[in-house]
């Protein structure tokens, strides 16, 4: 019975996904960290979440734009050491703490209307791309 509601987040999680394209690890990561600790969580929204990107991947990859993608992967593959180490170090509710606060941040700067971040030649696709690799590294967020 203790499995039910991580089992129901995952779920819904997936759902998230197969309907938008993206979202499985921010609806997942946060929430399955309140349920139990991040070091436990996170391997499972990685598995999770790569699998059904890899069930979707077929289906979106006329639109994909490769030019933004490749700086972001780059930047993202040299974050994920870094996150995952911070996962070794760093205890489990300063993750929650920090996650919440970059989720907060992010959300006030999208809905700012700030323009020039994104795009194949926006300023932001490096940083953007480590901070991701960073946060899927310690969180799989």
């Amino acid at each position: 019975m203790m499995w039910l509601l991580p089992i129901l987040v995952i779920f819904i999680a997936g759902v998230v996904q197969g309907l938008t394209g993206f979202g499985f690890a921010l609806v997942s990561a946060p929430l399955l960290s309140v349920l139990m600790e991040p070091r436990m969580a996170m391997p499972i929204v990685l598995v999770q979440g790569s699998l059904i990107t890899l069930l979707l991947l077929p289906d979106v990859w006329r639109w994909i734009d490769v030019k933004m993608v490749i700086p972001l992967a780059v930047s993202g593959l040299i974050g994920i050491p870094v996150g995952v180490y911070l996962l070794r170090i760093v205890e489990g509710d300063t993750l929650r703490i920090a996650v919440g606060i970059l989720v907060i941040l992010f959300s006030l700067l999208l809905l700012s209307g700030v323009e020039g971040l994104g795009g194949s030649r926006g300023w932001m696709t490096i940083p953007v791309g480590f901070l991701s690799g960073l946060l899927g590294g310690s969180t799989t967020m």
